[in-house]
């Protein structure tokens, strides 16, 4: 009986339990990363199936919403969207109410708003003006490209976008967009790439700078649903775009100190820190001075008391940048006292003969003595006294020595020439003749022993009589016959209508007082070694220029004729530099066509003013504008031809046949022929016998007859330095 009941009750436990067994839901694996805009396909299986719905949960970070209630299916696609999540984003997992049976998915993912953004380097380097192309990645969390978009934020204006558009706008058809401050500029990702070209603006400062990738995806709306963001930094550099430099004056006197700060600016005008060269070069291109220093720092140079006076260039470059000031050294008389044994010795160390008085005075007794002195020329004066100390003061007014407790011998208080020592010796005839005949001798011995120097304007012989630097020259058929000393004068009219030949030295110098002409100037560049061969056929063609009365004056490898009308007493010399030019190329290509040493040669011509005046027997001239600088860039142009610039060829056209030189800075022609007419023969052959044969000169030639139509300048014009600064460039 109790064995019964224990089955009965049995039975009926089992049958209780069939009938309250629980049903599973077993969900499919999620990928592990999801972003927002994705879409989770969650496959379903549910054993037993139940009378019952089924629900189900998407729990992130605690917090969940309901993403499915209905009946039992197989799959649920779940969209990351707001519409259906909201903005649930973490560690998250799906979790199942069925039955009574509550379930979750065996391991979390993650649902993401992030984008993956990386540029493809982390510095990028570039100038104003360039193109910086800035590329990089966008990925999702699950490692595919994201197809959205980048926004890039660069904290300056003027920049300019050649491969997108701005302002969110990616209409293919816009193109080179510029930004200001607060603009921003959009590119496509496409498959998780990116790239943006932009060109810098030309004045951008130079620095670091921080430019913000901003990348993004968009639902259908619009809406930004992911997001990511990264950085790298610009470097932008300093370029050099202008070179700036203060001299504290324009005129300078001997002895002073002139003061140049360079300064070099860069895209925007700040300064910048590199090193500058400075060069000092005098009217004649010698550099008198040059040193390297740093940018901003100021660079003083002392002029010597004996500096040359005329206008000087400063040439401050860096690299293949450059500018030039121009400035003046004024003339100056200046002279320095020393008082040695008793005796006082001033000397000239000034830039001009001194001529005054000075002062001196003997424990307050004065004396005043006239002093004259050339350029570097000594003289001494003998102090005596009764026996004792002195002070001596000695002035000129403007230099002052003052010496106490100087001791001085004798029977009075004098000063006197020095009659017993040396500076009175050097003063003496018998001591110059002396000397004289010690160099005639060295002379000698050096000409058969040393090579003769490059020079054509400086001949050792010149079988005609003619000779340069400080003499007449002779005339032509007077050449066996050696000069005469002769006083040097002021060349008047009188004196040339006496027979005397015009001055065939020309001496570049400041000249103040003399007259202002119109001037043919020839310029030979000599481009090679001088050989004693080829220098005595360079003296032999450089006749021509004295046949015509031209004066001749050398700077380095340029021999340079000037017909001046205070030499040829024409006032249109332009045919007859053609002509001498003519002779000339003549004479130099017949040598190099008979002799295997040739000379490399260019002739030029140009027309212009110069002040000039007779003077010391020598025609000194300060060219005015480019007169002579054309003419030498001219020659050096020239390759064994004869080159006239535009206003020597307006002036000749009527006697010269020319073809005119392609050039891209002047115009130019090459001389071809001097018209052989009568006319022309007249002109140019027959000019130089009408005051050999007048007795009264039609033009009185005398610089005093001459009156300057303007001062010389004090300082540069614009014009002149513009000549100064500029070369001219051929093809």
């Amino acid at each position: 009986m109790k064995k019964g009941l224990f089955i009965l009750f049995g039975l009926i436990f089992g049958i209780l339990l069939i009938t309250n067994i629980y049903a599973a839901v077993y969900f499919s694996q999620p990928e592990p990363y999801y972003n927002y805009g994705d879409v989770i396909s969650l496959n379903l299986t549910v054993d037993p199936i139940k009378d019952s719905p089924l629900k189900i949960k998407l729990v992130c970070d605690g917090n969940s919403v309901d993403v499915f209630n209905g009946p039992v299916i197989d799959n649920i696609v779940i969209p990351l969207t707001a519409s259906w999540i909201k903005d649930l984003s973490g560690d998250c997992y799906f979790s199942s109410e069925y039955a009574g049976e509550t379930r979750k998915t065996n391991s979390n993912f993650k649902i993401s708003r992030r984008l993956e953004t990386a540029l493809s380097v982390e510095s990028f380097f570039a100038k104003p003006g360039e193109t910086v192309t800035i590329s990089g990645t966008v990925k999702r969390l699950n490692g595919f490209g994201s197809n959205g978009e980048v926004e890039l934020n660069i904290p300056f204006a003027g920049v300019i976008q050649t491969n997108a558009e701005i302002n969110g706008s990616l209409n293919s058809s816009q193109n080179n967009i510029t930004a200001s401050i607060g603009d921003k500029f959009y590119s496509r990702v496409i498959d998780g790439d990116f790239s943006l070209d932009l060109v810098l603006p030309e004045k951008v400062a130079a620095g670091d700078y921080k430019v913000v990738v901003n990348s993004y995806e968009t639902s259908d709306s619009g809406e930004k649903i992911n997001e990511g963001s990264t950085s790298a930094y610009l470097k932008v550099s300093q370029v050099l775009t202008s070179i700036e430099a203060a001299i504290n004056n324009q005129n300078f006197d001997p002895g002073t100190n002139i003061s140049i700060k360079p300064t070099l600016l860069d895209q925007t005008g700040n300064s910048m820190t590199d090193q500058v060269s400075v060069v000092l070069v005098d009217f004649d291109q010698k550099r008198v001075f040059e040193k390297v220093v740093n940018s901003g720092d100021t660079l003083v140079y002392t002029f010597p008391t004996n500096s040359p006076s005329g206008y000087y260039i400063a040439d401050i470059s860096v690299g293949d940048m450059k500018i030039a000031k121009t400035f003046f050294v004024n003339e100056k008389a200046i002279v320095s006292f020393e008082i040695k044994n008793g005796t006082l010795v001033v000397k000239n160390i000034g830039n001009v003969p001194y001529n005054r008085d000075v002062q001196i005075e003997l424990n307050g007794k004065p004396f005043v003595k006239r002093v004259n002195l050339g350029i570097g020329e000594t003289k001494g004066f003998k102090l005596t006294g009764t026996d004792g100390n002195y002070d001596i003061k000695v002035s000129d007014g403007e230099n002052e020595l003052l010496q106490s407790g100087v001791p001085l011998t004798g029977n009075a208080v004098n000063v006197g020439d020095t009659p017993n020592n040396f500076y009175a010796v050097l003063y003496t005839p018998i001591f110059w003749i002396l000397v004289i005949l010690i160099l005639l001798v060295i002379v000698l011995i050096l000409a058969r022993l040393v090579i003769r120097r490059r020079s054509v304007t400086y001949p050792h012989e010149r079988p005609k009589g003619l000779q340069l630097k400080g003499m007449v020259v002779a005339k032509r058929h007077e050449a066996h016959v050696a000069p005469k000393k002769q006083e040097v004068k002021e060349v008047s009219a009188m004196t040339f209508s006496r027979g005397l030949v015009p001055p065939t030295i020309a001496e570049q110098s400041m000249v103040v007082g003399g007259a202002r002409n119109r001037v043919a100037v020839i310029a030979i560049k000599v481009k090679d070694k001088i050989t004693p061969l080829t220098k005595a056929e360079l003296e032999k063609a450089i006749d021509s220029i004295y046949d015509k009365k031209g004066a001749v004056h050398e700077q380095g490898d340029f021999i340079v004729g000037i017909f001046s009308p205070l030499g040829t007493r024409l006032t249109n010399n332009e045919p007859v530099a053609a002509k001498a030019a003519e002779e000339i190329l003549n004479k130099l290509r017949e040598h190099n066509r008979k002799f295997k040493e040739k000379i490399q040669f260019g002739i030029g011509i140009n027309s212009g003013e110069i002040l000039n005046e007779v003077k010391d027997g020598k025609l000194k001239f300060t060219a005015l504008g480019n007169t002579v600088i054309l003419a030498k860039k001219l020659a050096d142009y020239s390759n064994e031809k004869v080159i006239i610039s535009k206003e020597a060829y307006d002036k000749a056209s009527t006697a010269i046949k020319a073809e005119k030189v392609k050039s891209n800075d002047v115009d130019a022609y090459e001389l071809k022929k001097v018209v052989d007419s009568e006319q022309s023969k007249k002109f140019i052959n027959d000019f130089m016998k009408r005051n050999e044969t007048s007795k009264k000169p039609s033009v009185n030639y005398s610089t005093s007859a001459y009156q300057p139509q303007n001062k010389a300048p004090s300082s540069v014009n614009n014009t002149d330095k513009k000549n100064n600064d500029g070369y001219i460039n051929f093809p």
